[in-house]
């Protein structure tokens, strides 16, 4: 069984309109987070001494903002404290964004340890890309790609974003044909989503834009899909696509209810059954971590059904599905008996399909992976 580690970092150069995700602009806050971060990651090697990872990632915020020496301090310590000296950590993986790619930095980057980057290009329409306000264009999406296979990154993904509005099936359509064409490992889909107290969402709420409506989000994201499966791609969770040999290790971790320890401002953990999340706020952080204490409320320990519930709705994100044997190792029910009548109807209406033991989500299903979700639990 695997374990991860996710460190947040929480500076960007600035905020994108559609981002709800903690983070702030102050860049002159860089040493002292980093600083409390280190010294949270000592306090936690402390409680949960048999804890060992095999994946890290780091998120954001822009981890790339962060400087070369402090991402390196980080990684040492996550190595010194929760890996054995013979089974260190086998993916290292760095959020970046394109205008943040230099090839120095990258060389940086591989000698350090990290060999997975997350490059978030969204799209390769230049009027999408100002609509979000990133601070990148697509020739420095294409550059960006370039720099990543000349420092030696054989394993690295791009996030995408659809449904944008003004945005039609034929324009993604052709950010997704550039994409396969450029033949990265892994490739990352998300339906844009408007997240209260965002600008994005602010905008629709005044009538400012329109969103995409559900028949045209479902349109993009099935031709999507059957795009990538003809180039090779296997879609091995609703929203994450790798060629042979690329899952990401980490994102796993979280899908299939393995432990991990998340560090830093608004980071989540899950341990032995028992979840938390730290402070959204760094005055908060700041202050409990040079208390000492740990920076978040009390953990939360899950019920048996609570995690048999969870368990069911990450498997079904997965292609491989949901064992039924584990699920009622967590829950002590069987799930073809309790939803006996549900499953049939899955099964009939061609949303559903068992695979051995397993029940897994056919392409039908998988535009409708909420409302199935639902009903089963």
């Amino acid at each position: 069984m695997q374990a991860g580690v996710y460190i947040h970092l929480p500076i960007c150069k600035s905020r994108c309109i559609y981002c709800d995700f903690f983070s702030q602009t102050d860049s002159g806050l860089e040493n002292d987070i980093v600083d409390c971060i280190l010294e949270e990651i000592k306090m936690a090697a402390r409680k949960y001494r048999d804890f060992r990872a095999q994946t890290l990632y780091l998120g954001g915020g822009t981890p790339s903002c962060f400087s070369d020496s402090n991402i390196e301090k980080l990684i040492r310590a996550i190595n010194s404290y929760f890996t054995s000296g013979r089974d260190g950590l086998k993916e290292i993986t760095l959020e970046m964004n394109p205008d943040d790619t230099k090839i120095h930095k990258l060389v940086n980057y591989r000698e350090i340890g990290i060999n997975r980057i997350s490059l978030g290009v969204q799209s390769f329409d230049d009027r999408v890309l100002a609509f979000l306000k990133r601070r990148h264009n697509s020739e420095q999406n294409l550059s960006a790609i370039n720099l990543l296979r000349q420092a030696g990154f054989s394993n690295f993904s791009l996030d995408l974003i659809f449904a944008v509005p003004g945005q039609t099936n034929s324009e993604f359509s052709k950010t997704l044909e550039m994409a396969i064409k450029l033949q990265p490992p892994h490739l990352s889909l998300y339906c844009l989503s408007y997240e209260p107290e965002t600008k994005l969402s602010e905008m629709l709420n005044s009538g400012v834009i329109n969103a995409v409506n559900d028949e045209s989000q479902a349109r993009m994201f099935r031709e999507s899909i059957i795009m990538l499966k003809t180039a090779g791609y296997r879609q091995y969770e609703l929203s994450n696509f790798a060629l042979p040999g690329y899952k990401c290790g980490h994102n796993q971790v979280y899908w299939k209810m393995q432990d991990y320890l998340g560090f830093g401002p608004s980071a989540h953990s899950f341990y032995h059954g028992a979840r938390w999340g730290n402070y959204s706020d760094l005055d908060k952080y700041f202050g409990c971590v040079k208390s000492p204490d740990f920076p978040h409320p009390p953990e939360e320990k899950l019920s048996a059904q609570r995690l048999a519930e969870e368990y069911l709705m990450l498997s079904l994100r997965l292609d491989e599905g949901i064992d039924l044997d584990e699920y009622h190792k967590f829950s002590g029910l069987s799930l073809m008996a309790e939803k006996k009548e549900i499953i049939e109807g899955l099964l009939e209406n061609r949303l559903a399909e068992m695979d051995g033991g397993r029940l897994r989500l056919t392409m039908d299903g998988i535009m409708v992976a909420d409302e199935i979700v639902a009903q089963l639990i």
